[in-house]
């Protein structure tokens, strides 16, 4: 054999040698491809993954903090529901003061009116109002009727007489009015 044959020879085997080589090389890259175009379908899942739990938490952080300012303003509006209850006895003490002041001085009547200004313009202050006056028409959701009166002469579920005030502050009613309602 010559050395053109055995060239030749090393020159077929390395070609085809090379030829492997390129053909696992190119495996090897479709192989790497698909495991990159898997990594990054992962890599996408995951980020949606973290995406989603970024908008559910943002969300519940909004609803946590919208409904910690509706207890706060609740707890407010209790608060003051039941200090102003706790102190309405009074105002109904200076009411009774006021009714019974015939024959008593004028000094003595001016300081009772004086003290029924003073926590009138408390109440107000706190936004809270009276209600429940005779004349009113009877609605059971803010009165309590405790007494019924017949007169075929007066309308139908008119409030006559008013035993004690009923209060509400804004929509909330604090204290319900008792009173005597006709036919």
């Amino acid at each position: 054999m010559s050395n053109k044959e055995i060239s030749k020879e090393s020159f077929k085997k390395l070609q085809e040698e090379a030829n492997l080589k390129n053909e696992s090389d190119e495996l090897k890259s479709e192989a790497n491809d698909s495991n990159k175009k898997a990594e990054l379908e992962d890599l996408k899942e995951e980020l949606k993954t973290y995406k989603d739990k970024l908008l559910r938490t943002a969300a519940e952080y909004e609803n946590f903090r919208k409904r910690s300012e509706k207890e706060k303003e609740a707890i407010y509006s209790d608060a003051l529901s039941v200090a102003v209850l706790g102190i309405l006895p009074i105002m109904d003490s200076i009411e009774a003061a006021l009714d019974s002041l015939n024959g008593q001085p004028q000094e003595y009547a001016k300081g009772i009116k004086l003290l029924k200004s003073q926590f009138c313009e408390t109440l107000k202050n706190l936004k809270v109002e009276a209600f429940g006056e005779p004349g009113d028409q009877f609605d059971p959701s803010i009165h309590n009727a405790i007494a019924h009166l017949e007169d075929e002469s007066s309308e139908h579920n008119v409030i006559t007489k008013v035993f004690q005030k009923g209060y509400k502050s804004q929509s909330r009613i604090i204290r319900h009015a008792m009173v005597q309602v006709t036919n």
